[in-house]
């Protein structure tokens, strides 16, 4: 009866909210308590809508609790959710989770180097400026998450030196006898470019003559500085301006970026 009634969860596709009220996990698996509890902690937290594909089981599995494994140290590490009914009511279902878990080894950090995707070119920015910008030391545990925090940062750091289509591309050199994982990121730069002309619409001259100083033409083009002009000018812009009024036009063979702050709002159509 009861795989009856499992089977039968499995197969309706109502939208209900999905609550975790339990995590287990099976015989075998050898992590830590603390990172159990992190594991468990984060599928508590965890509130998807069900639907008929159940695939909230997946990504469960994938990104929360491979996730933290390999947040963890647990490079190549593996997991298998299956998930019970244990009650529900008109809109929520409550269910409890057991975890199949092979974590493998546990990695640490070697070394980091850095890269231009051009074998011909040197990079642009120091590689000691670079490295400081890697929240993990040598012989650290690796950490995945902490690997993408790398990149966003090299990758705000390029946009302000005008390098703003610029892709780090990380290469882990996995060696499974030391227990370590290089890290190799590869940059391609792109080009540097300048700001071109600027343009505000829908502001006040006033406004737009104050505004226009802080992105000058010909200086390098400081993607940062225009976050700046953004949250810093609140009381000249409408309340929800956004980095979605701002349009770049790239001009590759002059090198510059024509930036336009579009602030027109649409008229409201009456009956």
């Amino acid at each position: 009866m009861k795989e009856e009634t499992d089977r039968a969860w499995l197969e309706v596709a109502p939208l209900a909210r999905v609550n975790v009220v339990s995590v287990e996990f099976a015989t075998g698996t050898q992590i830590s308590p603390e990172l159990r509890e992190r594991i468990a902690a984060l599928l508590r937290a965890y509130h998807p809508n069900d639907d008929a594909e159940h695939e909230w089981i997946q990504e469960m599995s994938d990104v929360g609790v491979r996730g933290a494994l390999r947040d963890s140290g647990y490079f190549k590490a593996k997991s298998l959710a299956e998930t019970r009914l244990a009650g529900e009511d008109e809109d929520s279902r409550r269910c409890a989770v057991t975890l199949h878990i092979d974590e493998g080894q546990q990695y640490r950090l070697g070394t980091v180097r850095f890269e231009p995707a051009d074998r011909d070119k040197s990079l642009a920015l120091p590689e000691n400026e670079l490295r400081e910008l890697v929240p993990l030391k040598q012989g650290d545990l690796f950490d995945v998450s902490k690997t993408r925090e790398a990149m966003e940062r090299i990758t705000k750091l390029y946009a302000g030196r005008g390098y703003i289509d610029q892709v780090p591309e990380p290469v882990m050199n996995v060696d499974t006898n030391e227990g370590v994982i290089d890290l190799l990121l590869r940059i391609d730069e792109g080009l540097q470019y300048r700001v071109g002309k600027v343009e505000f619409l829908g502001l006040a001259e006033s406004a737009q003559r104050e505004l226009q100083p802080q992105l000058k033409s010909g200086a390098i083009y400081d993607r940062n500085q225009v976050e700046q002009l953004l949250k810093g000018n609140r009381s000249m812009l409408p309340s929800d301006a956004s980095w979605n009024d701002v349009s770049e036009r790239r001009n590759t063979a002059e090198r510059t970026v024509d930036l336009r702050f579009d602030f027109y709002t649409c008229p409201k159509f009456r009956n």
